[in-house]
């Protein structure tokens, strides 16, 4: 698993621009989920800069397993594709798209020059990006009694996970969201303030915002 918190936008999308001999670059950031919000992106940014010599981009995808992927489009390979991807790998940012582009203004910049060219595209964008904070969160479920309702509803509070909704059938159900990595000694918890008078369902694994 890849290293944790992760960042992406808090609000999508972020935009910066800049001049190099007369070209001028324009660095989108776009905050997408799967391959499909991806292209969704991707058209949208070749329908407004229509006009434009090259709009190079990569993206990263982190859900249950990453997902990388960038071009050059059209550009010498390796000189701005990749530049933009090692800018989100530094900046450890997730379930992120990033454009970068290029009016040619007349004046060749070179391989060095295009490689810290497309790279400020991302970093231009991100000053003007706000961020929020993402890592892996379990979803699951915890059923009592009704008789244990209130203490469970109180030890959760306490224990500071986050309860996404409670359900009242012939048994209590709290669905929860908590930290992957908490899971283990949560449930050690339970069972020893319970006494496995209790059950604990995880329904699935994702990368969620610290906040939500």
């Amino acid at each position: 698993m890849s290293k944790t918190p992760y960042y992406s936008l808090a609000v999508s999308p972020a935009t910066g621009d800049f001049t190099i001999k007369k070209s001028h670059f324009i660095g989108n950031l776009f905050m997408v989920h799967n391959l499909e919000e991806v292209e969704v992106a991707l058209a949208k940014v070749r329908k407004q800069y229509d006009t434009a010599t090259h709009i190079a981009y990569a993206y990263i995808l982190n859900q249950t397993v990453t997902k990388e992927k960038f071009s050059d489009n059209g550009e010498p390979q390796g000189t701005a594709g990749a530049p933009i991807l090692s800018a989100l790998q530094k900046n450890e940012l997730t379930n992120i798209l990033a454009t970068v582009t290029r009016y040619f203004g007349g004046i060749k910049l070179g391989a060095g020059g295009l490689i810290r060219a497309y790279g400020k595209g991302v970093t231009v964008a991100l000053a003007n990006a706000s961020l929020a904070t993402y890592d892996w969160f379990s979803i699951g479920e915890v059923t009592v009694s009704y008789h244990d309702q209130a203490t469970m509803a109180y030890y959760l509070k306490q224990q500071k996970i986050s309860i996404i909704k409670i359900d009242y059938q012939s048994l209590v159900t709290f669905k929860i969201k908590i930290k992957k990595n908490e899971i283990i000694n949560f449930n050690k918890s339970l069972i020893n303030r319970f006494n496995n008078q209790y059950h604990l369902k995880i329904l699935t694994e994702k990368i969620l915002p610290e906040t939500i």
